[in-house]
């Protein structure tokens, strides 16, 4: 009788783990676009709109897969990408959390503007404090992105190109690290990034690095970053140019 209640229990089991895997597949995942965006959109604190199609699937873990995503106001969008694939902590994910255990970002496009006055438009707006915040990334993977920074005091554009980054974020507010490449006026460029949590005053201390490919110069800094509409960047700068390295330096020098 026992050995019975066994078998009924390992089929049933059996039934539910392959329903887990088959049924997602049947699922119309359009009827929850309007969900899948309110989260989202709640995440970073603006509009998130999802024109794409919508894949997901629960087994072995969970995975997300969104198309032609666009972050920010509709007529003028902050960020624009072609595809975003997720893939969950299984365990978290039943907890109400969204663990990202891996990210690919195809194609992002950030677009940032400064005004006449100085101030920095973002419609992002994160969460007050970390225990707000149920979104973690372990391990994301830019793939193509592109920055354009338009500055509306000198009227130019700047954009850096073919972006390939590895990022990783404990939480929307830091720490968080990002290293990568980009191509600037045609240039390639090597990029490092580091950031710790963002305080309750939104100021957190950034060290970047940026050098060229043809090493013609290195440059570090160790600064705290006042976040807001006015960014404000206050510490140490260190300018390395290499000696022969074209006509960057004809010795060993430093500048700080």
């Amino acid at each position: 009788m026992l050995n019975r209640l066994y078998i009924v229990v390992g089929i049933i089991a059996i039934l539910v783990l392959a329903a887990a895997f088959v049924v997602p597949r049947f699922i119309d995942w359009d009827g929850y676009r309007p969900r899948m965006e309110a989260i989202v959109g709640e995440a970073l604190g603006t509009d998130v709109s999802i024109k794409g199609p919508i894949d997901f699937s629960l087994l072995p873990q969970p995975r997300l897969r969104l198309h032609d995503v666009v972050v920010g106001p509709e007529g003028q969008p902050f960020v624009k990408l072609a595809g975003v694939n997720a893939e969950f902590s299984l365990v978290a994910f039943l907890r109400g959390r969204y663990v990202v255990t891996s990210l690919v970002l195809d194609r992002p496009a950030i677009n940032l503007h400064i005004d006449a006055e100085g101030r920095l438009d973002t419609p992002i707006s994160l969460p007050e404090t970390v225990s707000a915040s149920n979104v973690a990334v372990a391990d994301a993977t830019v793939v193509g992105g592109a920055v354009t920074l338009s500055d509306g005091r000198s009227n130019k554009t700047y954009s850096v190109t073919a972006i390939s980054a590895d990022l990783r974020m404990a939480n929307l507010r830091g720490p968080f690290s990002v290293q990568g490449t980009g191509t600037l006026e045609s240039a390639p460029y090597a990029l490092k990034v580091t950031a710790n949590e963002l305080d309750a005053d939104g100021k957190t201390r950034v060290s970047v690095y940026v050098r060229p490919e043809s090493g013609r110069f290195s440059l570090s800094t160790d600064r705290l970053l006042t976040t807001g509409a006015r960014p404000d960047l206050s510490g140490h700068l260190t300018l390395r140019p290499s000696p022969g390295a074209g006509d960057a330096a004809r010795c060993d020098s430093v500048l700080q």
